[in-house]
């Protein structure tokens, strides 16, 4: 996560909302269409954003009144916050659910990108805190259409995705954060940020990090040309990803990959790329680029 003016920025599944300095994703479930992230800090959970993209034509207003009903019998609190990208919203301020616990529930329906939103805040967190959160982050809360770049942070990695691709894997370890995306007509995207990069480049070269592979996969990498870039700084690799033997004439991928030290930041970023033949290229080195600005 980055910086949005003196607070973090979480960027994930297409919505983005701001954060105090010590908030952390805790867990997250699902996927593009439907998932949840919850959010904390050092004494616990904060709040939890659950999403939901469902079919066209779907009656967002009434999907609304229904969870309302569901949540409190249909009753609501007065002026929810509205943040720009979302058409219609709904909230229910200190709603009791057990003795001596309250939770506020807020709800909401963007048309142009077709998502519907809910995020659940419990009083277990201090009161600053809550008010901080219903005055400072829910207002902000923005969703990417699904036709414009897609910027994506979370922890200490930040990157920008173009339209059309969606999540497939990831792994959050500690140091090593990697992404998998996958685009239409056979385009896919890893992207991969090591922390820190010294100690990285200790254990393993340039080439070793290009050959490690995160995500198990059933064509090889099959290296044919390789490019070295501002001082040694920047290593790209190009050539092809092809099915084992006997099986390697059969849809072979054009493939390039780019790894880079940031050494203001100490991070090794790692961007790599394939497409079917005949069609345009993924776009690692933008990507990388874009991970350089705002890492």
């Amino acid at each position: 996560m980055t910086k949005d003016n003196d607070n973090q920025l979480l960027a994930w599944q297409g919505l983005t909302i701001p954060l105090k300095e010590d908030w952390r994703p805790l867990k997250i479930e699902g996927d593009h269409t439907k998932g949840s992230i919850t959010i904390g800090n050092m004494d616990g959970p904060v709040f939890q954003l659950r999403w939901l993209r469902p079919a066209k034509n779907y009656d967002g207003v009434k999907w609304i009144k229904n969870r309302c009903k569901v949540a409190a019998g249909g009753q609501t609190s007065d002026n929810p916050p509205r943040p720009e990208a979302f058409d219609e919203t709904e909230w229910i301020e200190d709603l009791a659910i057990r003795q001596e616990s309250e939770k506020t529930v807020w709800w909401g329906y963007a048309k142009t990108a077709n998502v519907l939103v809910e995020i659940l805040l419990t009083n277990l967190c201090s009161q600053e805190i809550n008010r901080w959160f219903k005055r400072h982050a829910l207002p902000k809360l923005d969703v990417i259409p699904p036709t414009e770049d897609c910027v994506w942070s979370i922890y200490s990695c930040r990157f920008t995705i173009p339209p059309g691709y969606v999540l497939n894997r990831k792994r959050l370890a500690a140091g090593d954060l990697a992404f998998e995306f996958f685009g239409d007509t056979g385009k896919k995207v890893m992207i991969r940020q090591v922390f820190p990069a010294l100690l990285a480049l200790q254990r393993r070269s340039y080439q070793g990090w290009l050959r490690d592979r995160v995500f198990k996969e059933r064509r090889r990498c099959r290296k044919e040309r390789e490019t070295t870039m501002d001082d040694g700084l920047q290593l790209t690799w190009r050539g092809q990803k092809k099915l084992p033997f006997p099986f390697g004439f059969l849809f072979p991928r054009q493939w390039v990959a780019v790894i880079a030290h940031d050494e203001d930041l100490d991070r090794l970023l790692i961007v790599e790329s394939e497409w079917k033949n005949g069609r345009q290229a993924a776009p690692a080195e933008p990507i990388l680029d874009s991970m350089r600005r705002t890492a």
